[in-house]
């Protein structure tokens, strides 16, 4: 057993959250984890594997693995369907209250041992927050047609049916080629709607989901309209060009799906770069690359925690000389809950915090230190759509 020297509690059990716990925790310091959920994992314990007759890196196994190890772990306690409703005291002498989440009096939680029973009251030298974020609705943009024409579905969706092995319900075997379209940036780098940032993962999602696709189905003819190709590592670098010629790439901005001439085709309009007119292009199938968005709790967590949010909804830091540090001290920020961010860029947030935590726990002046994350640690908000 682990010898708790003092507390931090970390809020939000997804891949940030998990990974900053168990960091944190082996480092011999008392770790409190607490979901509003009822299990582990966040939104990425539900993505399927990508791999093909090689392993497409997109940590979907990853995040298994963290939640045995945190669920294994004698020095973190998790607290699963808890909200946190107050966070009193200053950084290195907080006491942060928790209630149990209402629930369905049905629920059967996998690990209904740690779903909180009563409000708790919990001391804490720190608090990281690692809420994430959620994928963009995207029934929001009406022009798309997501939700009134059925073979328009999200990344999202497409995820869930290679997760169930339910191919066939999106793409039939068949001799004919299925016509598959990729649409990019759908809910971000859109100036229009207040998103102008990059949700940093739809390219890599995209990318593997056509790798996968077709080796299940290699008759598809896929193509992925897009603004740029967000290919931000030399290894997925490879990656991509591994997939060769097996889609079609074309740079615009789809304006509008509707249907195709042919009953049960898709018609996208496609503005191509410095064109001033739309291009029509025909489909059986049209997959909406959807982007992340600010949860709804963050507003209220904000107010709970006393903190900023920018200009995005994500809880905002003080100052470019306070990364990964919320407008509060002793609150830190880790993973996509301060902007877009994947599966690896999360970790190495994760992993910095954990770095600060143990820099700062003990100093007396929190207002004045600042911790130095590793280079390349936090993200990059990118913008740019009209």
């Amino acid at each position: 057993m682990i010898k708790h020297r003092s507390n931090v509690i970390v809020v939000g059990g997804g891949i940030a959250g998990m990974t900053v716990a168990r960091a944190v925790a082996n480092l011999g310091i008392g770790v409190t984890l607490v979901e509003r959920g009822h299990q582990l994992g966040g939104h990425a314990a539900n993505w399927a594997c990508m791999a093909t007759d090689e392993c497409a890196r997109c940590s979907a196994c990853l995040v298994q693995d963290q939640i045995s190890q945190v669920s294994a772990h004698p020095g973190i306690e998790v607290l699963l369907g808890a909200r946190l409703e107050s966070c009193e005291g200053e950084a290195g002498r907080f006491q942060v209250t928790v209630d149990p989440e209402p629930r369905s009096e049905t629920l059967h939680p996998p690990w209904r041992e740690w779903l909180l029973g009563e409000r708790r009251s919990l001391p804490s030298q720190a608090v990281v927050l690692a809420t994430g974020s959620e994928p963009y609705d995207p029934s929001e943009d009406l022009l798309l047609g997501y939700g009134h024409f059925g073979g328009v579905v999200s990344t999202r969706d497409l995820d869930h049916v290679l997760r169930e092995d339910d191919l066939a319900r999106f793409a039939p075997e068949s001799d004919t080629p299925l016509r598959v379209a990729f649409l990019q940036c759908v809910g971000s780098r859109n100036r229009k709607s207040g998103r102008e940032y990059c949700s940093q993962f739809c390219c890599r999602t995209t990318i593997r989901l056509v790798d996968r696709l077709m080796f299940l189905r290699p008759t598809l003819e896929t193509t992925v309209f897009y603004i740029d190709l967000q290919i931000m590592s030399k290894e997925f670098g490879a990656f991509y060009d591994r997939l060769g010629n097996k889609a079609r790439f074309i740079q615009g901005v789809p304006a509008e799906v509707c249907p195709g001439e042919t009953e049960g085709t898709l018609r996208v309009y496609n503005v191509a770069p410095g064109a001033d007119r739309t291009e029509a292009f025909e489909f059986d199938r049209v997959v909406l690359a959807v982007g992340l968005v600010p949860t709804d709790s963050h507003r209220s967590l904000a107010e709970v925690m006393g903190l900023d949010l920018n200009e995005f909804g994500y809880f905002a830091e003080p100052g470019p000389d306070a990364p990964l540090q919320a407008s509060r001290p002793g609150v830190f920020l880790a993973g996509a809950c301060g902007g877009p961010a994947d599966i690896q860029g999360s970790r190495r947030q994760a992993m910095a915090v954990a770095a600060m935590l143990s820099q700062h726990l003990g100093e007396r002046n929190w207002h004045q230190e600042r911790a130095q994350i590793p280079a390349g640690s936090g993200g990059h908000v990118k913008t740019g759509r009209n």
